[in-house]
């Protein structure tokens, strides 16, 4: 397998060193999470005095108004305990999803092409807000329980130490049940998030097109396929409350193991005389909280455990591979704005066959190539590859003579001007839309220019708000037109040397179709262009046309050479022709 061969990122199941290393990468508030764990230690030790306190007070009645100021100091730890917890969890959960977005940010778009982008939402939500909240407690309580059980163990040897050892005989017993538990606690919850996942990315994708639901009354169809969704995610839910019912279960069988060894201890000890009534009281308040925190920390297994599963989905997002961004040693970018294929080849992750193969062809700085196929031909793969969402597997892509992996992604990317199909911009401000990407500070008057030079501003004087009109998801609010107007005002302030336009007029309808191409010939006519587009018209003006057919170039010359050497080239033009007769 070739060393740039992109392979499916496994999920990392219930394996340690994948977790500890995200744990580890999620920047969690450690001043916060040390607060929270110290006061709680704090809480611990004072709770480790309530058996003497409260048995010296029931049996002789002294201390009264210290006993009052211990608990009322006891009750005012826990008081801040609480908050500080809080506060240690809220922050735990805005740094993670910070992490775990900037992550996705910088994740290599093979990831992306392998995953359901929809679906991983809930892995931002969901699932990292529980998995993070539990780690923290976990964080907080698991070693003051151990305190605890060590320095009550420790007291209750001091009244005799044959009842330590009746108190340590649950132990593994325990042990081996939380073992099996746990098990069952990951896959329940490994499953069960991975179906929210699923119901999430399904009711995403449907609201986002309802339209389209209801103008093939597939309402029923679709009202069936969301109940199969919401099934499946009940299901795995079942599931997880059978994990916790058996675990009830078998915490009731221990709790009266519990309660029998206390009260055999009482008769046993007490009859021969081996502890005194008050040594008995005490032992006994120590047992009502020693098994407790016994059961907590065997309970903490299962918490890990179910952690583990919470966070499976963050953990193989933060294990995914990604761009590397942090490049000082690399070439900089050389300012000849050529571009070169040499025998390119490049196969999308899982596909039998590849999407373009041994693909060369040169576009001389300055010059224009038009691009034209077949629907997956490999034309939008070209440009991906020439963006360097994807790697390679054989052969090489060079700017100005240089192998574009050894240029700085960054500073090479922003070298382009990629006006993409559907012409795609984000909700918030007309303002926001237009500066999206642009990494200097625009002024109003510099926007409003270039407004006006791509014929943009017509839309404007629509709005009373100007450039702080809104935008709706996906530009829903405009006509294609005016969502490509918007774009390419975007991409005439982002002034980038290398042009890609991947079928830039292909939503838009005759009219607007021709003033996009007026504009594009205006604002691009000094730079490198490289053109994918069915649009006659647009071929007709540019240098080059490169002839792609199963993702290989099979034709690469001028509209008239290929009319003569191509015979592939002359059959795409006649059915576009009578395409374009048809629609009229």
């Amino acid at each position: 397998m070739s060393k740039n061969k992109i392979v499916k990122n496994r999920r990392p199941g219930s394996r340690w060193k994948p977790f500890f290393s995200a744990i580890g990468q999620l920047k969690l508030p450690w001043l916060w999470i040390i607060f929270a764990f110290l006061v709680n230690l704090g809480l611990t030790a004072l709770t480790l005095q309530i058996p003497s306190v409260t048995s010296q007070l029931m049996l002789t009645g002294e201390g009264v108004a210290q006993a009052v100021r211990f608990y009322l100091l006891t009750g005012l730890i826990g008081f801040v305990q609480v908050g500080v917890q809080m506060q240690a969890e809220a922050h735990s959960v805005r740094k993670s999803r910070e992490s775990l977005w900037n992550r996705m940010l910088n994740i290599d778009m093979s990831y992306y092409s392998l995953n359901d982008p929809q679906s991983m939402m809930s892995a931002v939500t969901t699932d990292l807000s529980q998995g993070v909240v539990q780690l923290i407690g976990f964080f907080i309580y698991f070693f003051p329980a151990i305190y605890y059980v060590v320095m009550a163990m420790r007291q209750i040897f001091n009244y005799h130490p044959l009842l330590m050892a009746a108190c340590m005989t649950v132990v593994p017993l325990k042990y081996l049940a939380v073992w099996l538990l746990g098990r069952l606690y990951f896959k329940a919850n490994v499953s069960c998030l991975d179906n929210i996942g699923e119901l999430t990315g399904y009711l995403s994708e449907r609201i986002g097109h309802m339209p389209l639901i209801k103008a093939y009354n597939n309402e029923e169809a679709e009202r069936s396929l969301g109940h199969a969704v919401a099934q499946r995610l009940f299901g795995a839910q079942m599931g997880l409350v059978r994990v916790g019912n058996i675990n009830e279960a078998v915490n009731t069988v221990f709790t009266i193991l519990e309660n029998f060894i206390v009260i055999m201890a009482a008769v046993v000890f007490l009859k021969q005389g081996l502890i005194s009534f008050t040594d008995w009281v005490a032992f006994f308040l120590f047992t009502q909280s020693l098994f407790s925190y016994i059961d907590q920390i065997f309970g903490y297994w299962l918490t890990v455990k179910g952690i583990q599963g919470m966070l499976a989905r963050p953990v193989e997002i933060m294990a995914a591979p990604r761009e590397d961004f942090s490049q000082p040693d690399k070439t900089p970018v050389p300012a000849d704005d050529s571009l070169v294929f040499e025998k390119v080849s490049f196969s999308y992750p899982g596909a039998d066959d590849a999407a373009v193969k041994d693909l060369s062809f040169t576009v001389p700085s300055g010059s224009s190539l038009a691009i034209i196929g077949l629907c997956g031909s490999g034309k939008t793969t070209a440009i991906s590859l020439i963006e360097r969402f994807f790697r390679p597997e054989s052969g090489r892509i060079l700017l100005g003579g240089v192998p574009v992996e050894e240029m700085e992604l960054a500073d090479y990317r922003r070298r382009f001007t990629y006006v993409q199909q559907g012409a795609d911009i984000f909700s918030g401000s007309i303002r926001q839309a237009i500066s999206y990407g642009i990494n200097r500070e625009l002024t109003d008057e510099e926007i409003l220019l270039a407004c006006e030079h791509t014929g943009f501003d017509d839309y404007l004087r629509l709005h009373e708000a100007g450039l702080d009109a809104p935008v709706a998801p996906a530009g829903a609010n405009m006509s294609g037109g005016q969502r490509q107007r918007l774009v390419l005002t975007r991409e005439l302030l982002r002034a980038g040397d290398i042009v890609l336009l991947d079928e830039p007029t292909s939503a838009l309808d005759a009219i607007a179709s021709v003033e996009i191409k007026k504009l594009l010939n205006e604002m691009f006519a000094d730079k490198t262009r490289l053109i994918i587009t069915h649009d006659l018209s647009l071929i007709e003006d540019v240098d080059q046309i490169l002839v792609l057919d199963k993702g290989e170039g099979i034709g690469i010359g001028t509209h008239r050479t290929l009319l003569k050497t191509c015979p592939h080239y002359c059959d795409m033009l006649a059915a576009i022709a009578q395409e374009k007769e048809c629609s009229l």
